[in-house]
């Protein structure tokens, strides 16, 4: 079977970056048989995936329209696939070939503003198209697939919900020493709240900011030392405001912005948190309150959404909406070390279920299924 896949956005910093390069690592790991073809950035470095014998890499140039709706449909002529893959919204609006896409979350519907109106032109037009062209539709939550159906998106026997996997580095607790390394890195000896992600308006950064001043202000009160707050992550679309309102706190000494740090520090940063924060409005899955639980971190989540499916029952989970409920679920972990205790304890025992070799095998049954029915 030849499996052709878009890899362009493997190149990318954020989740589905992570989430490509993760699935297709552990496909490659989990099928030595079947015949991979990688449609790749140009210029990008892809030797992760080069040593496998079985795949073979196509550079192709070009920004995201033009390679995948001109450069990726002329080198599927070449390649005559069986089944092509698309872990990243959307697909060719020419092709003959049957096609997987997976479809992480409908945010660019429900928080337009979130993302560029170039970004959401983009998804807005095509992603609808590749829902009902597919033959098979991934959605990484039950939430997720539920949104598409409310949409009117595509035939919902069509869809199937594969939960994300969890990198094999964060299942494993970060050692003393590599601990150590990352708080002199960062200056971080003290107690400090985390939030890890893309800094934009639907990851809620506004409730955290305020909750986090309640946190202050009651520990000041009874005389208790605050700890910090740890905002890390890239710059969303909307972050400026998010950065006027760090500033309107006045709290430069206790509130910190790290710009995406490396792979290698996030576990140091996770695992030194008395905390992790993260009532997001939206997320189609949620990367970073499940790594933050395989490194033994409390987490403060949302009730709502993905969140709800995938982290509230070993969370805390809070209404979004309401930074007076953020700030007692935080104040909570923090008056009460044995309940801190028995969350950090629960949630490394619950993220050990998000592997990507499950992840991967549920893809590979998916793409067998659809090339049968096109055989």
């Amino acid at each position: 079977m030849k499996i052709a896949i878009n890899y362009f956005s493997a190149a990318n910093k954020g989740g589905i970056g992570v989430y490509s390069r993760c699935l297709v690592k552990a496909l490659l790991e989990l099928d030595k048989q079947n015949e991979y073809h990688l449609l790749c950035r140009k210029g990008e470095d892809h030797r992760p995936v080069e040593r496998y014998p079985n795949v073979r890499l196509h550079r192709l140039s070009g920004r995201r329209v033009w390679f995948e709706q001109v450069r990726a449909p002329l080198r599927l002529r070449g390649i005559a696939p069986d089944v092509y893959f698309s872990p990243d919204f959307t697909l060719p609006v020419i092709s003959p070939w049957p096609a997987v896409v997976t479809v992480h979350d409908l945010s660019f519907v429900r928080f337009p503003k979130s993302i560029s109106r170039k970004a959401r032109l983009l998804y807005r037009t095509l992603t609808p198209r590749a829902v009902r062209k597919a033959a098979r539709v991934v959605s990484v939550s039950e939430f997720t697939r539920d949104e598409l159906s409310h949409e009117g998106w595509g035939a919902p026997e069509n869809y199937r919900v594969i939960w994300s996997g969890l990198r094999a580095e964060f299942h494993e607790i970060i050692k003393d020493r590599d601990f150590s390394k990352t708080l002199q890195k960062y200056n971080l000896f003290d107690e400090y709240l985390l939030f890890v992600g893309l800094l934009e308006g639907r990851k809620n950064l506004g409730g955290v900011l305020e909750a986090y001043r309640i946190v202050f202000e009651t520990m000041k009160t009874n005389g208790d030392d605050p700890p910090h707050l740890i905002l890390a992550g890239g710059q969303g679309h909307d972050f400026d405001d998010i950065w006027e309102a760090m500033k309107a706190l006045d709290m430069e000494d206790w509130v910190h912005y790290l710009e995406y740090p490396p792979d290698k520090d996030l576990r140091g940063l996770y695992h030194g948190a008395t905390m992790f924060l993260y009532p997001s409005f939206y997320e189609g899955f949620g990367f970073p309150p499940l790594e933050a639980m395989a490194q033994g971190t409390p987490v403060v989540t949302s009730n709502v959404g993905a969140m709800k499916e995938i982290h509230a029952s070993h969370a805390l989970a809070v209404n979004p909406k309401n930074p007076q409920a953020i700030a007692d679920a935080a104040l909570e972990i923090l008056e009460h070390p044995e309940r801190r205790a028995e969350l950090s304890q629960q949630g490394v025992e619950y993220a050990r279920r998000f592997t990507w070799s499950a992840a991967a095998k549920k893809y590979l049954e998916l793409f067998k299924e659809v090339a049968g029915q096109n055989g």
